[in-house]
Protein backbone atom coordinates (compact mmCIF):
# COMPACT_ATOMS: atom_id res chain seq x y z
CA UNK A 1 0.00 0.00 0.00
CA UNK A 2 1.33 3.65 -0.99
CA UNK A 3 0.61 6.05 1.52
CA UNK A 4 1.61 9.92 -0.12
CA UNK A 5 2.08 12.74 1.27
CA UNK A 6 0.60 16.12 -1.05
CA UNK A 7 -0.23 19.75 -1.08
CA UNK A 8 -3.32 20.62 -2.91
CA UNK A 9 -3.17 22.73 -6.02
CA UNK A 10 -6.11 24.54 -5.38
CA UNK A 11 -8.46 25.78 -2.90
CA UNK A 12 -11.80 24.29 -1.90
CA UNK A 13 -14.27 27.32 -2.16
CA UNK A 14 -17.14 27.59 0.11
CA UNK A 15 -17.90 27.79 3.48
CA UNK A 16 -18.85 23.95 4.99
CA UNK A 17 -21.94 24.08 7.24
CA UNK A 18 -21.21 21.61 10.32
CA UNK A 19 -21.79 18.38 9.05
CA UNK A 20 -22.33 15.38 12.09
CA UNK A 21 -21.68 12.54 9.85
CA UNK A 22 -23.76 9.41 11.57
CA UNK A 23 -22.41 5.97 10.07
CA UNK A 24 -23.89 2.88 9.82
CA UNK A 25 -24.15 0.43 12.40
CA UNK A 26 -21.58 -2.22 11.23
CA UNK A 27 -20.67 -5.73 11.46
CA UNK A 28 -18.13 -8.45 10.35
CA UNK A 29 -18.27 -11.76 9.77
CA UNK A 30 -15.55 -14.47 7.81
CA UNK A 31 -16.24 -15.50 4.50
CA UNK A 32 -18.76 -18.93 5.31
CA UNK A 33 -19.71 -17.96 8.00
CA UNK A 34 -23.64 -16.99 9.23
CA UNK A 35 -24.18 -13.46 9.54
CA UNK A 36 -26.77 -12.33 11.47
CA UNK A 37 -28.13 -9.12 10.75
CA UNK A 38 -30.94 -7.75 13.46
CA UNK A 39 -33.71 -4.79 12.87
CA UNK A 40 -35.42 -4.10 16.23
CA UNK A 41 -39.11 -2.88 15.96
CA UNK A 42 -39.35 -0.17 19.60
CA UNK A 43 -43.48 0.35 18.88
CA UNK A 44 -45.70 -2.45 18.45
CA UNK A 45 -45.18 -6.17 17.51
CA UNK A 46 -42.89 -7.83 15.07
CA UNK A 47 -45.74 -9.96 14.44
CA UNK A 48 -48.15 -7.39 13.34
CA UNK A 49 -45.86 -6.07 10.51
CA UNK A 50 -44.39 -7.21 6.68
CA UNK A 51 -40.70 -6.75 6.58
CA UNK A 52 -38.57 -5.63 4.04
CA UNK A 53 -35.24 -6.31 3.16
CA UNK A 54 -32.91 -4.47 0.90
CA UNK A 55 -29.08 -4.39 -0.17
CA UNK A 56 -27.36 -1.83 -1.29
CA UNK A 57 -23.67 -1.66 -2.67
CA UNK A 58 -21.55 1.42 -3.11
CA UNK A 59 -22.80 3.46 -6.33
CA UNK A 60 -25.99 1.26 -6.29
CA UNK A 61 -29.98 2.10 -5.81
CA UNK A 62 -30.71 -0.31 -2.83
CA UNK A 63 -31.87 -4.10 -3.97
CA UNK A 64 -34.68 -5.31 -3.40
CA UNK A 65 -33.58 -8.81 -1.48
CA UNK A 66 -37.01 -10.26 -0.18
CA UNK A 67 -40.15 -9.68 1.38
CA UNK A 68 -40.94 -11.99 5.37
CA UNK A 69 -45.11 -10.99 5.11
CA UNK A 70 -47.17 -11.03 8.38
CA UNK A 71 -48.57 -14.41 7.50
CA UNK A 72 -44.88 -16.28 7.52
CA UNK A 73 -44.34 -16.56 3.83
CA UNK A 74 -41.37 -15.54 2.61
CA UNK A 75 -41.44 -13.57 -1.26
CA UNK A 76 -37.55 -13.25 -2.27
CA UNK A 77 -35.98 -11.68 -5.55
CA UNK A 78 -34.78 -14.00 -8.10
CA UNK A 79 -30.98 -12.27 -7.70
CA UNK A 80 -30.89 -13.94 -3.92
CA UNK A 81 -31.35 -17.80 -3.17
CA UNK A 82 -32.16 -19.26 -0.02
CA UNK A 83 -28.81 -18.57 1.65
CA UNK A 84 -30.77 -15.38 2.72
CA UNK A 85 -33.49 -16.49 5.58
CA UNK A 86 -35.72 -13.90 7.30
CA UNK A 87 -36.64 -14.53 11.04
CA UNK A 88 -39.02 -13.05 13.79
CA UNK A 89 -37.15 -12.91 17.37
CA UNK A 90 -40.23 -12.76 19.63
CA UNK A 91 -38.02 -12.61 22.41
CA UNK A 92 -36.15 -9.63 21.24
CA UNK A 93 -39.18 -8.15 19.45
CA UNK A 94 -37.08 -7.64 16.26
CA UNK A 95 -36.37 -9.30 12.26
CA UNK A 96 -33.37 -10.91 11.44
CA UNK A 97 -31.91 -11.71 8.21
CA UNK A 98 -29.60 -14.53 8.39
CA UNK A 99 -26.97 -14.95 5.17
CA UNK A 100 -25.90 -18.74 5.64
CA UNK A 101 -21.98 -19.19 3.94
CA UNK A 102 -21.59 -15.39 3.32
CA UNK A 103 -19.29 -14.30 0.41
CA UNK A 104 -17.37 -11.31 -0.27
CA UNK A 105 -19.55 -9.85 -2.92
CA UNK A 106 -22.58 -9.76 0.62
CA UNK A 107 -20.69 -6.90 1.48
CA UNK A 108 -22.70 -4.48 1.69
CA UNK A 109 -25.30 -1.94 3.80
CA UNK A 110 -28.39 -4.03 4.57
CA UNK A 111 -31.88 -2.13 4.93
CA UNK A 112 -34.79 -3.42 6.87
CA UNK A 113 -38.28 -1.63 6.20
CA UNK A 114 -41.60 -2.91 8.39
CA UNK A 115 -44.95 -1.84 7.19
CA UNK A 116 -48.11 -2.77 8.16
CA UNK A 117 -51.58 -3.15 6.11
CA UNK A 118 -52.43 -0.13 4.00
CA UNK A 119 -48.45 1.54 4.26
CA UNK A 120 -48.01 1.96 7.38
CA UNK A 121 -44.11 2.33 7.80
CA UNK A 122 -43.10 1.53 11.34
CA UNK A 123 -39.06 1.47 11.42
CA UNK A 124 -36.75 2.38 8.80
CA UNK A 125 -33.33 2.61 10.20
CA UNK A 126 -29.76 3.82 9.29
CA UNK A 127 -29.10 0.00 8.03
CA UNK A 128 -26.12 -1.99 9.00
CA UNK A 129 -23.00 -2.33 7.42
CA UNK A 130 -21.64 -5.28 6.40
CA UNK A 131 -18.06 -6.71 5.48
CA UNK A 132 -17.01 -10.05 4.68
CA UNK A 133 -13.42 -10.88 5.80
CA UNK A 134 -12.02 -12.49 2.84
CA UNK A 135 -10.92 -16.75 3.14
CA UNK A 136 -7.54 -17.44 2.89
CA UNK A 137 -6.90 -17.90 -0.56
CA UNK A 138 -5.33 -21.33 -0.65
CA UNK A 139 -3.56 -21.43 -4.00
CA UNK A 140 -1.22 -18.47 -2.76
CA UNK A 141 -0.92 -19.32 0.57
CA UNK A 142 0.36 -22.99 -0.06
CA UNK A 143 2.45 -22.48 -3.61
CA UNK A 144 2.31 -18.33 -4.77
CA UNK A 145 0.52 -19.24 -7.74
CA UNK A 146 3.65 -21.64 -8.98
CA UNK A 147 2.13 -24.06 -10.93
CA UNK A 148 5.68 -25.96 -10.92
CA UNK A 149 5.83 -26.08 -6.86
CA UNK A 150 6.07 -29.20 -4.86
CA UNK A 151 4.88 -29.41 -1.03
CA UNK A 152 6.60 -32.50 0.43
CA UNK A 153 4.80 -33.72 3.61
CA UNK A 154 6.13 -35.14 6.56
CA UNK A 155 5.09 -38.94 5.65
CA UNK A 156 6.93 -38.57 2.38
CA UNK A 157 3.83 -37.83 0.20
CA UNK A 158 3.78 -34.82 -2.06
CA UNK A 159 1.20 -32.21 -3.21
CA UNK A 160 2.41 -31.03 -7.16
CA UNK A 161 1.05 -27.39 -8.48
CA UNK A 162 -1.61 -25.37 -7.14
CA UNK A 163 -4.48 -28.25 -6.96
CA UNK A 164 -4.31 -28.28 -10.90
CA UNK A 165 -6.74 -25.94 -11.39
CA UNK A 166 -6.63 -22.22 -12.33
CA UNK A 167 -5.96 -20.27 -9.18
CA UNK A 168 -8.44 -17.48 -9.65
CA UNK A 169 -11.37 -19.95 -9.03
CA UNK A 170 -10.54 -20.27 -5.71
CA UNK A 171 -9.17 -17.00 -4.87
CA UNK A 172 -12.36 -14.54 -6.69
CA UNK A 173 -15.89 -14.14 -5.42
CA UNK A 174 -18.73 -14.78 -7.91
CA UNK A 175 -18.58 -11.39 -9.24
CA UNK A 176 -14.93 -12.29 -10.69
CA UNK A 177 -13.00 -9.92 -7.93
CA UNK A 178 -11.04 -10.82 -5.49
CA UNK A 179 -10.39 -9.50 -2.18
CA UNK A 180 -7.96 -5.69 -2.25
CA UNK A 181 -6.42 -4.10 0.21
CA UNK A 182 -6.36 0.09 -0.77
CA UNK A 183 -3.26 0.44 -3.11
CA UNK A 184 -2.96 3.75 -1.95
CA UNK A 185 -3.78 6.62 1.01
CA UNK A 186 -2.77 10.06 -0.05
CA UNK A 187 -3.44 13.12 1.61
CA UNK A 188 -3.64 16.03 0.36
CA UNK A 189 -4.12 19.92 2.21
CA UNK A 190 -4.34 23.43 0.90
CA UNK A 191 -2.70 24.91 3.70
CA UNK A 192 0.17 26.43 1.54
CA UNK A 193 -2.29 27.86 -0.79
CA UNK A 194 -4.56 29.83 1.67
CA UNK A 195 -2.32 31.61 4.29
CA UNK A 196 -4.75 34.12 5.04
CA UNK A 197 -7.94 31.95 5.10
CA UNK A 198 -9.40 31.18 8.66
CA UNK A 199 -10.22 27.11 7.66
CA UNK A 200 -7.81 24.87 6.57
CA UNK A 201 -9.05 21.39 4.11
CA UNK A 202 -7.58 18.24 4.21
CA UNK A 203 -8.48 16.11 1.57
CA UNK A 204 -7.53 11.94 2.26
CA UNK A 205 -8.45 9.56 -0.86
CA UNK A 206 -8.23 5.97 -0.80
CA UNK A 207 -7.85 4.04 -4.09
CA UNK A 208 -8.25 0.52 -5.76
CA UNK A 209 -9.60 -1.93 -2.73
CA UNK A 210 -12.52 -4.16 -3.10
CA UNK A 211 -15.89 -5.17 -1.44
CA UNK A 212 -16.65 -1.46 -1.25
CA UNK A 213 -16.77 -1.01 2.20
CA UNK A 214 -13.87 1.41 3.87
CA UNK A 215 -14.42 3.24 6.89
CA UNK A 216 -12.24 6.60 6.71
CA UNK A 217 -11.76 8.08 10.59
CA UNK A 218 -10.26 11.66 11.06
CA UNK A 219 -8.53 11.84 14.42
CA UNK A 220 -6.68 15.02 16.56
CA UNK A 221 -5.11 14.63 19.44
CA UNK A 222 -5.77 10.91 20.18
CA UNK A 223 -9.70 11.55 19.69
CA UNK A 224 -12.55 10.86 16.69
CA UNK A 225 -13.59 13.97 14.54
CA UNK A 226 -16.75 14.35 13.35
CA UNK A 227 -17.45 18.03 13.12
CA UNK A 228 -16.19 19.08 9.41
CA UNK A 229 -16.24 15.62 8.12
CA UNK A 230 -17.38 15.72 4.56
CA UNK A 231 -17.47 11.75 3.15
CA UNK A 232 -16.60 11.60 -0.21
CA UNK A 233 -18.45 9.93 -2.95
CA UNK A 234 -17.44 5.60 -3.61
CA UNK A 235 -16.55 5.46 -6.99
CA UNK A 236 -16.80 2.23 -9.34
CA UNK A 237 -13.35 1.77 -11.38
CA UNK A 238 -13.10 0.24 -14.63
CA UNK A 239 -11.22 -2.74 -13.27
CA UNK A 240 -14.03 -3.59 -10.21
CA UNK A 241 -12.41 -2.11 -7.73
CA UNK A 242 -13.72 0.97 -5.20
CA UNK A 243 -11.79 4.24 -4.53
CA UNK A 244 -13.35 7.42 -1.87
CA UNK A 245 -12.62 9.80 -0.11
CA UNK A 246 -13.26 12.45 2.77
CA UNK A 247 -12.66 16.30 3.60
CA UNK A 248 -11.81 17.51 6.90
CA UNK A 249 -12.41 21.59 7.16
CA UNK A 250 -10.43 22.62 11.03
CA UNK A 251 -9.40 26.13 11.94
CA UNK A 252 -6.02 27.54 11.11
CA UNK A 253 -5.66 27.94 14.63
CA UNK A 254 -6.49 24.04 15.44
CA UNK A 255 -3.75 23.03 13.26
CA UNK A 256 -0.93 25.64 14.24
CA UNK A 257 -1.55 24.08 18.04
CA UNK A 258 0.75 21.08 17.22
CA UNK A 259 -1.83 18.70 17.80
CA UNK A 260 -1.54 15.79 15.40
CA UNK A 261 -4.42 15.29 13.15
CA UNK A 262 -4.27 11.59 11.12
CA UNK A 263 -6.41 10.54 8.57
CA UNK A 264 -7.06 6.76 9.33
CA UNK A 265 -8.44 3.97 7.49
CA UNK A 266 -9.54 0.38 8.22
CA UNK A 267 -10.75 -1.81 4.86
CA UNK A 268 -12.18 -4.75 7.22
CA UNK A 269 -12.47 -7.50 4.26
CA UNK A 270 -8.89 -7.21 3.24
CA UNK A 271 -7.17 -6.35 6.86
CA UNK A 272 -5.52 -3.18 5.72
CA UNK A 273 -5.28 -0.74 8.05
CA UNK A 274 -3.36 2.84 7.00
CA UNK A 275 -3.41 6.63 8.64
CA UNK A 276 -1.61 9.38 7.54
CA UNK A 277 -0.94 12.87 9.70
CA UNK A 278 -1.33 15.58 8.28
CA UNK A 279 1.40 17.26 10.51
CA UNK A 280 3.78 15.19 8.70
CA UNK A 281 2.48 16.70 5.50
CA UNK A 282 3.81 20.02 6.62
CA UNK A 283 6.88 18.42 7.27
CA UNK A 284 6.61 18.35 10.74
Amino acid sequence: MILLCLSLAFSIHGEYSTIMHKEPPQASFTEGATAILKCPLEKGKIQDYHVFWFQQKPVARPDFVLKHAISGQIERSSQYDARFVPIRDVNTNAYVLQIQGVRTEDSATYWCLAEANYFSIAVSGSGTQLSIKGGICMAFFETGFDSQAIDRHRDGTKDYGIFHINSGWWCKDNSGNSVRAPSSVTLLSDISQTSSASAVHALCIVEQFYPGILEIKWNMAGNDVAEGVTPGQVILNEDGSYSTSSVLSISRDLLSSKMPIKCSIHHESSGAVAEQSLNQCQGE
